[in-house]
């Protein structure tokens, strides 16, 4: 989620804003493997879906992301810069995608409210007696 959106369109315009988002997928698509899913869920909200993927490489992705976004030579009119806040989450086999969702909506909430331009991780919890493996799940952005 890119951080304070409301302001970067009151100070940019919707075609400005446009262009941040437009910006902030290229920063992020750089970041990526070929098979790792991205696209805009809504808004500002992006979705990174990384398949087969433990949380710790998940969450180095992310965070070079976070860093890239934060680093960028942002150009406009533009008054400050550019973050992000991002949850990163693991699929659990079993779990309704609803779940899944919801606990990487909590992990990007959390980032929010712990200030911002930050990468938070929700651990999931497994079902039943089955352990995560390595390769288990999808980490999710």
């Amino acid at each position: 989620d890119i951080d304070h959106f409301k302001r970067i369109n009151d100070e940019l315009g919707h075609l400005g804003g446009d262009e941040v988002l437009r910006t902030f997928a290229r920063i992020a698509q750089q970041g990526v493997r070929g098979g790792d899913l991205f696209g805009r869920y809504g808004g500002e909200e992006f979705l990174l879906i990384f398949p087969a993927t433990s949380l710790l490489p998940a969450l180095n992705t992310c965070e070079r992301i976070r860093a890239q976004v934060e680093t960028h030579a942002w150009t406009g009119l533009l008054k400050g810069r550019v973050t992000v806040s991002i949850g990163v989450t693991q699929y659990v086999l079993g779990e309704s995608v609803l779940e899944f969702f919801s606990r990487a909506d909590t992990a990007m909430y959390m980032a929010k409210e712990g200030g911002r331009n930050q990468v938070v991780v929700e651990e999931p919890i497994a079902k039943g007696d089955s352990l995560l493996s390595e390769h288990s799940g999808h980490a999710f952005l």
